[in-house]
């Protein structure tokens, strides 16, 4: 048994790199093997909560963004419910439904739920939030905090509107209008630029139409995001990755007959020999030529919540978060 799953490894990755497979599709491989074990689903499965703030210190008179993050151990559905917001433990100050999505490293199951507090509902000095998921019929709740510091300093708060951005579909744009307020005689010169924009969908970018806004002011925000394509590889590749036409067949035809020969333990070796020459002369025909085409998914379809500016001016700073809804 040991040898035959060692004969499917070196058949799945030997297939894999005649194909040309790139690194997403080797993760998405190792996805799907994992997702067979069904150690990993479960009634009530335990979560983290996690709580994060755009800024941990925000002038007085301010408003905090809060995103909350509820991790899993599964590769089934991402939990669903709500997340209420508590300030020092007793006062509620306001509940937030969970948006379902998957972790791009691990491949596990989240969800994340985002608040943004109102202006004047922090009191002055540390305050502790906490985030209190509700959990549902598959998974447990769970909690978290953070600390946000009020102070008497130059600050300023964020706004965006819409709160929603709407693309028409992968490849389009949207945009918004995002708003500075200056707080306890903030006048300090605030930079714009793409790296202001965290957590947008995959293959998408933002970009505004001012370089800077002083004190107060407004400035537009543009979402761009990045259309499916398939483009044609020609010449000789500069690394593996890379299928030729007879790549396929002789995978097929070569490790058919070596799991042929397996099945007379006498020439097992001699089989694994040949198969061992065989994906030797495959990566070589993968290094030294033809054509194949690279594919480019584009920006994944579907709603991301969790997208945030943050600007900065010296030691104030402030966030704001919105959602991205691409649509197909």
């Amino acid at each position: 048994m040991r040898f035959a799953a060692f004969l499917v490894a070196v058949f799945a990755t030997s297939l894999v790199l005649a194909l040309g497979a790139s690194s997403q599709t080797i993760e998405a491989a190792r996805f799907s093997a994992l997702i067979a074990s069904p150690s990993d689903v479960g009634a009530e499965a335990a979560t983290s909560t996690s709580l994060s703030a755009g800024s941990n210190t925000i002038p007085s008179g301010g408003t905090a963004a809060l995103t909350a993050t509820i991790a899993t151990r599964n590769f089934s559905s991402p939990p669903t419910g709500t997340v209420t917001f508590f300030l020092n433990g007793a006062t509620q100050l306001g509940t937030a439904p969970v948006a379902g999505a998957t972790n791009p490293k691990t491949f596990l199951v989240q969800a994340t739920a985002t608040f943004v507090t109102a202006p004047d509902q922090l009191p002055p000095g540390k305050d502790t939030i906490t985030a209190s998921y509700s959990g549902d019929a598959s998974y447990a709740s769970s909690t978290g905090s953070t600390i946000v510091t009020l102070s008497e300093e130059p600050g300023f708060n964020l706004a965006i509107v819409p709160s929603i951005v709407d693309i028409s579909a992968p490849g389009a744009q949207g945009t918004a209008v995002v708003t500075v307020t200056a707080l306890n005689g903030f006048n300090g010169t605030i930079q714009l630029g793409p790296s202001a924009c965290s957590g947008l969908p995959l293959l998408s970018t933002c970009s505004f139409n001012a370089s800077a806004i002083i004190g107060s002011g407004s400035a537009s925000v543009t979402i761009s995001t990045t259309a499916p394509s398939v483009s044609a590889l020609r010449g000789r590749p500069s690394s593996f990755g890379r299928s030729t036409p007879l790549a396929i067949p002789l995978v097929l035809l070569s490790w058919t007959a070596l799991l042929v020969l397996c099945l007379q333990p006498r020439r097992c070796r001699l089989a694994a020999a040949l198969g061992l020459v065989t994906l030797s002369l495959l990566l070589t025909l993968a290094a030294c030529g033809g054509s194949g085409t690279v594919l480019n998914p584009g920006t994944p379809v579907g709603s991301d919540p969790g997208a945030m500016i943050t600007l900065s001016s010296g030691s104030a700073s402030s966030s704001i978060t919105f959602t991205v809804d691409v649509m197909q």
